[in-house]
């Protein structure tokens, strides 16, 4: 060692200690130096825990890092992220088999990309041209049939929104009544009510718009939840998606919080059993690799999806409302699966494809990269999950109604599937709100439990919106600011 310190010069000595200093410096974050090279401990007082490493934990531990207020962070899973999940198909694509768009409105996520130095890309949806829908048996519905059928009908739909929600994009209730009456009716059921002599093919086009944006059937989803998404109005709206896909971002947020030591400050494959209070905190029971541990913490941040709650041992006797403990029973994800489908691995020009389009209970998307082009697939609802002979049948249905150059389609199948269902720490998609549910339980996650230290965060636990990664950003935004005020105040 000697030897090469000998043959540095001044400069490159000082080099190498600035260096040095910067990393311990960096790998202290807001922990302190000694908690790095001190035997692990299973008491931690003045570490935030939080379980969950999807949008709402990361973000929450992000917020906490920022704010330089110790944290842990515990992921069931051996990947970051959650429902946030891309595929790079090639250099311009990446395929999104979770959540895909943001919106205007959802300044969080603009936020953040500028943060990471992330870009995205803009693409205008005209509301008033519906995708086309079709039948396997070749019925159709095409956009002037759907104007012509649906405009009485639309219009109602429209003024029930304004009534309840107002013009404002914050969540409040201004006619309590008819919420109510809403509330506990299903999208099935109001269609059918307000509906004069329904069209089959209108109802069957719906009910795939459905299955499609919130994982349910219009039978299981209560009337206010589908109203509450509705646009305001029927005019040209922005969708907005990450470049590099949302993995990117996942990744670049996963780094930052995780600092330079691995599985320190984020713990990949530990999945919490049980949860109790303590006369001080709570005692956590974790399965990890090495065999099962006990933690000890005062402050935690609950960010795990809403089903995976009762799952948890000792969450249902902790002295929460009976209402969240109701709430936490019935809680289920809507399912949801994604498909990808090689279609030309080459360039091609021409190509008279629309951009999305709906068949039977499936949502067509058509991607068109630098190089290759993509077919992708989105079903929600019960019973959506693909399987190798879908993916063929799929591919040359699409072939052969496009009528497509078989010189030019790819000869393998090349696919990228994701069955929400399947994955074993999340089991689904997204939030159901099943009639009557939305007015009980779309603020009650919102409140915190045992004086503060216990927060809650996901996509349900935001009132203002639910079931986006923008409301998921935000609760763990806001779970960590409810920490973050309840610290200070103890110091």
């Amino acid at each position: 060692m000697k030897k090469k310190l000998q043959n540095l010069n001044r400069r490159d000595f000082l080099k190498k200690s600035t260096q040095t200093t910067a990393a311990l410096l960096s790998l202290s974050g807001c922990t302190g130096l000694n908690s790095y090279f001190k035997a692990d401990r299973t008491e931690f007082d003045k570490e935030v825990f939080i379980i969950g490493a999807g949008a709402a934990g990361l973000m929450a531990a992000h917020t906490l890092k920022k704010n330089r207020i110790p944290f842990r962070l515990f992921e069931a899973s051996s990947r970051p992220g959650g429902r946030l999940y891309s595929v790079q198909a090639d250099d311009s694509t990446a395929l999104e088999l979770g959540a895909e768009f943001f919106e205007a409105h959802q300044k969080i996520v603009f936020e953040l990309l500028k943060e990471f130095q992330i870009d995205w890309t803009e693409q205008l949806v005209d509301l008033t041209v519906r995708p086309l829908w079709q039948s396997s048996a070749q019925e159709i519905l095409s956009e002037i049939e759907y104007q012509k059928l649906s405009q009485a009908f639309i219009n109602r739909f429209l003024s029930d929104r304004i009534k309840i929600f107002g013009s404002s994009e914050n969540y409040q209730v201004l006619s309590p009544a008819l919420a109510k009456e809403l509330d506990n009716l299903s999208f099935h059921d109001y269609l059918q009510t307000h509906w004069i002599n329904p069209d089959d093919r209108v109802l069957r086009y719906w009910d795939v718009q459905n299955r499609t944006q919130f994982s349910s059937d219009s039978k299981s989803i209560s009337t206010l939840q589908v109203l509450w998404h509705q646009p305001k109005d029927q005019k040209l709206k922005s969708l907005f998606r990450v470049q590099g896909g949302w993995s990117q971002l996942v990744r670049r947020m996963y780094e930052r919080v995780a600092g330079v030591i691995p599985n320190h400050l984020v713990k990949m494959n530990w999945s919490l059993q049980s949860l109790n209070a303590t006369r001080d905190g709570f005692r956590c029971l974790f399965k990890n690799p090495e065999g099962i541990q006990t933690l000890y913490a005062k402050n935690i941040i609950l960010a795990t999806p809403m089903n995976q709650l009762k799952k948890i041992s000792g969450v249902m006797s902790l002295e929460i409302s009976q209402s969240k403990k109701d709430r936490i029973q019935s809680a289920r994800l809507g399912e949801s699966s994604k498909a990808f489908a090689l279609i030309h691995n080459q360039p091609v020009q021409n190509l008279q494809v629309p951009a999305l389009w709906y068949q039977d209970q499936t949502q067509y998307q058509f991607l068109k990269g630098e190089n290759r082009s993509w077919l992708g697939g989105l079903r929600g609802g019960e019973l959506t999950q693909w399987s190798l002979p879908d993916m063929e049948n799929w591919k040359a249905s699409f072939i052969d109604r496009f009528n497509l150059d078989q010189t030019m389609v790819a000869k393998s199948l090349d696919y990228h599937v994701m069955n929400w269902k399947d994955q074993i720490h999340i089991q689904g998609a997204r939030s159901q709100w099943e009639p009557g549910s939305w007015l009980s339980g779309s603020m009650l996650f919102d409140s915190s439990d045992y004086g503060g230290r216990l927060q809650w965060a996901g996509e349900y636990a935001y009132s203002n919106e639910k079931g986006t990664v923008s409301s998921a950003l935000e609760s763990g935004k806001k779970a960590a600011e409810g920490l973050i005020g309840l610290l200070d105040k103890v110091v």
